[in-house]
């Protein structure tokens, strides 16, 4: 494993910040821990994550090593899939859920050696028409909530953050027409609260929205929350952090591999808690086509 070509990336800005403030001592157990003693590179920008993992591929590195949350390992697997380079996340970022739902240990030194220790597992991803997501997209109140937490107040931060926007967003929103298709002839349109297209069990730091989901099974599954009053969401709402809400007479739930979403008041669609694109959508599932490390085992 110590002749592993590996590239350590650091997006400062993970983590409210908490990347940049521990760098010192990323850089040290970076050097101390990986054989081959690999320089950690500072990005600039999530476009710049992207080049640098487009460079990676080029250079037949074999581990691209991102020290960040959902949002850094969404920009890092762009480039990546299809490739022969494996992704590895570092997670250190507000959500860490694509790094949980692979099994990557949440304490950093552990996840640190994996990538002399790990062990390439090829997971799914969803394709859409500007690029790929590895756990979950959403449209509706779903994306909404995303959106005013990425857009967050200074003083919000952590755990409270996601359950702040939830609350703040409830203000002012108002169910949304959406037609959503899947499989080539099974439909559903009626207004809805949101819309959730998921290739893994969790996203928003553990909120469990589709606790079947799989990350290497070649489907998606889709839950939809049909229209229903404010004070029913707030109720509904905790339960999706254990997955208990699965039985509540308003979701729809299904698999699918091939979804298109259309509505008369665009839609955004938000992937790995990052603004992909507005409808009309349509998303493919792209069975083992990133890979991923993690424990072996696994």
């Amino acid at each position: 494993m110590s002749d592993r070509r590996i590239v350590v990336v650091v997006n400062p800005a993970s983590g409210h910040g908490a990347a940049r403030k521990h760098l010192p001592t990323i850089e040290k157990a970076v050097h101390e821990s990986l054989p081959n003693h690999p320089d950690v590179i500072i990005s600039q920008s999530a476009k710049h994550i992207q080049d640098l993992a487009a460079q990676a591929v080029r250079d037949k590195v074999d581990i691209f090593a991102i020290c960040g949350g959902d949002g850094s390992a969404h920009y890092a697997l762009q480039p990546l899939v299809h490739t022969p380079t494996a992704l590895a996340i570092l997670p250190i970022g507000s959500g860490n859920d694509l790094a949980m739902n692979a099994g990557i240990p949440s304490d950093f030194t552990a996840a640190l050696q994996l990538l002399t220790r790990g062990v390439p597992r090829s997971i799914d991803v969803a394709k859409t028409q500007s690029g790929f997501y590895g756990c979950i997209g959403g449209i509706g109140f779903d994306s909404e909530v995303t959106r005013r937490a990425n857009n967050r107040n200074g003083w919000i931060r952590g755990a409270a953050l996601y359950p702040f926007a939830i609350v703040t967003t409830l203000i002012s929103f108002r169910p949304r027409a959406a037609r959503i298709r899947w499989d080539g002839g099974q439909s559903f349109e009626e207004p809805i609260m949101f819309a959730v297209f998921a290739n893994a069990a969790s996203y928003g730091r553990g909120i469990r929205i589709a606790p079947k989901a799989k990350l290497d099974d070649g489907w998606l599954d889709v839950c939809i929350v049909k229209a229903m009053s404010k004070a029913e969401l707030i109720r509904t709402y905790p339960k999706a952090y254990k997955g208990t809400h699965v039985n509540h007479p308003k979701l729809v739930q299904f698999r699918a591999q091939s979804i298109s979403i259309e509505a008369d008041e665009p839609l955004e669609l938000y992937g790995d808690g990052e603004f992909m694109e507005s409808t009309p959508v349509e998303i493919q599932v792209v069975p083992k086509a990133l890979h991923v490390i993690v424990p072996p085992h696994s």
